[in-house]
């Protein structure tokens, strides 16, 4: 469980295409947050757009607590060089100021094919006097598409990238990618490992978008059954395992949930056919919906 930082998404509002109907108050986010802190866990995932979320998490007593933050280049000033060094500070500041956490460990970019873009080699060079001035302790790419990224991070290292990983999307296996990450020391974050909760629903109550599917989902269910685990148990377990994978960003919608995650039996061995689950790039790419 030392892998996990809980995401924040949820804390502004109803989330993803299983979302409830339930607004999640600040006195319910503050519990999320004391569970968390009993587990000794201190990192969060938010962005600047997470509005209401930034603002429960101000609301409550931090120490010593660390964030993943994303950042997104259409909001900076590309204008000159040194411009540019000042919007990306203004944003490190103002995300310290909305959450009142001090400590900035990882600063994702967004879109992070620009970096392959004349603006993006300039962006790279401020992100990495940005990092040498300590505003913040790492830099990386949180991305959706595997498209570019062997071409970004043999060109453009990053500390880490954050990136989907599930049963059903295994796009970061690629052995080429899996190389030059180890041999550069990127780290990786996983996250949507529950596929924003579609592989936590039977497949009889999935939303009428999925059934195209039906046979993947009816082998995951089958999958549960022959490890003898719940669809929570399974995925967060699937993506434990991998010892590629450094840190896990789960999402929660009430304290409930974020206890059940606490309380999955980890198990090492998993019997998984990866033959079984090759979906389509409009299955496990959730911009696509």
């Amino acid at each position: 469980m030392k892998k996990i930082i809980l995401g924040t998404a949820q804390f502004s509002g109803n989330y993803g295409i299983t979302k409830k109907d339930d607004y999640l108050s600040q006195n319910e986010a503050h519990k999320i947050l004391k569970t968390l802190l009993a587990k000794k866990l201190r990192h969060l995932d938010t962005s600047i757009d997470y509005k209401n979320s930034l603002k429960k998490i101000k609301s409550f007593n931090f120490n010593n607590w660390q964030i993943t933050t994303k950042m997104d280049p259409k909001n900076l000033d590309f204008s000159s060089e040194h411009n540019l060094y000042l919007s990306v500070e203004n944003q490190i500041k103002l995300i310290k100021k909305q959450s009142s956490i001090k400590t900035i460990k990882n600063l994702l970019l967004r879109n992070s094919n620009i970096i392959l873009t004349p603006k993006g080699k300039i962006l790279f060079k401020v992100l990495k006097k940005i990092k040498k001035n300590k505003l913040i302790i790492n830099f990386g790419y949180s991305i959706y598409s595997f498209k570019n990224l062997e071409k970004i991070i043999i060109n453009f290292r990053p500390d880490l990238i954050q990136c989907p990983y599930n049963i059903f999307d295994r796009r970061i296996e690629n052995i080429k990618i899996k190389n030059i990450l180890k041999k550069k020391k990127i780290k990786v974050q996983a996250r949507s490992i529950f596929l924003q909760g579609i592989l936590l629903k039977k497949t009889n109550q999935l939303p009428k978008f999925f059934l195209k599917w039906k046979n993947l989902f009816l082998n995951f269910e089958n999958l549960t059954k022959i490890n003898k685990l719940s669809p929570l148990s399974l995925c967060f377990n699937f993506v434990n395992n991998n010892k590629d994978i450094d840190e896990i960003v789960i999402g929660v919608q009430n304290n409930k949930e974020l206890k059940e995650i606490f309380d999955i039996k980890l198990k090492r061995k998993i019997s998984i056919r990866k033959e079984l689950f090759k979906p389509s790039l409009k299955l496990i790419d959730p911009t696509k919906w």
